[in-house]
């Protein structure tokens, strides 16, 4: 990574993360992530997303497993496109540190293609899949027009008609970036 790590590194060149039951080190140059133990975590790709998988064993056979997603993790030491960083890597954290692929390819984890934003912000970029639609769009028939339409704390707002879904759906942006 080119861009400056935004936490500090212990004596060996790792950042700690902490967690309730236990910490884990991250080498920062390859986002290898090791166990309590300082054994190398597992590695998955889970819903599309690489992913290092942390189990701590917590007695009487109990475990808790936490996914660290590598996509939170970058934005965790080095910042988003924005250079904002985000609070927990995983186990919980604020509802709106989503973080969001600006090229929608999900292994592309480049600081540069990161961005945190909120739910309602990263649902609104995906097609619908029953239209094929973008979110927020919809079909006039009767006059063949797109119009786009969100509703904002109970109110319903409605845009005027467009040729294009592309047009309606940048109406539909403006829209929710003026809350």
């Amino acid at each position: 990574m080119n861009r400056k790590l935004l936490k500090a590194l212990d004596d060996n060149g790792f950042v700690t993360i902490d967690f309730p039951e236990g910490s884990v080190k991250v080498n920062p140059d390859t986002l290898q992530v090791y166990t309590p133990k300082g054994y190398p975590a597992k590695q998955r790709i889970l819903f599309g997303y690489k992913a290092s998988i942390i189990t701590f064993c917590l007695g009487n056979k109990r475990q808790k497993t936490y996914h660290l997603f590598e996509h939170r993790l970058v934005v965790y030491l080095f910042g988003d496109a924005n250079h904002n960083v985000i609070s927990k890597v995983a186990g919980g954290g604020s509802k709106y540190e989503i973080i969001d692929h600006l090229d929608s390819n999900k292994l592309n984890n480049l600081p540069e293609n990161l961005q945190i934003v909120t739910k309602r912000q990263n649902s609104s970029k995906e097609k619908t899949i029953k239209s094929g639609l973008p979110v927020g769009v919809s079909l006039d028939k009767r006059r063949n027009k797109y119009q786009a339409k969100i509703q904002i704390n109970g109110k319903r707002k409605t845009s005027k008609c467009f040729d294009t879904p592309s047009e309606a759906s940048q109406a539909y942006i403006e829209m929710l970036n003026s809350l």
